[in-house]
């Protein structure tokens, strides 16, 4: 993929000191990228493929979930519930990259 759904700047917000403002930042433009990367697919091979080799779905409620624990920053266990969901995303997010490299190509992702 030209932009790798797991780009350093992700990465990062789960490595570093949990910085509520960046983390919310760096989600909310996974979604967008994901969203953009969804649309493509979903033209040129359809809404079955999005879901088989993105999981859109899933990853869409995952990220939801971590913008949903970063607003709830009052909350003692904010970090430690973003941190499993990073994890979490950031595992599907390297598994679709890979689907996206080997099954899409010729999309030029």
């Amino acid at each position: 993929m030209k932009a790798p759904l797991v780009d350093n700047a992700w990465q990062t917000i789960g490595e570093e000191q949990f910085k509520p403002c960046q983390a919310l930042k760096g989600g909310v433009a996974k979604m967008k990228q994901l969203k953009k990367v969804t649309s493509v697919i979903q033209q040129n091979e359809g809404n079955q493929k999005v879901e088989s080799v993105l999981r859109y779905t899933c990853l869409m409620h995952a990220l939801s979930k971590c913008k949903d624990a970063i607003e709830d920053a009052k909350d003692p266990i904010c970090e430690e519930r973003f941190r499993c969901l990073h994890a979490h995303v950031t595992s599907e997010l390297f598994e679709a990259q890979q689907k996206v490299d080997s099954e899409l190509g010729h999309l030029d992702l």
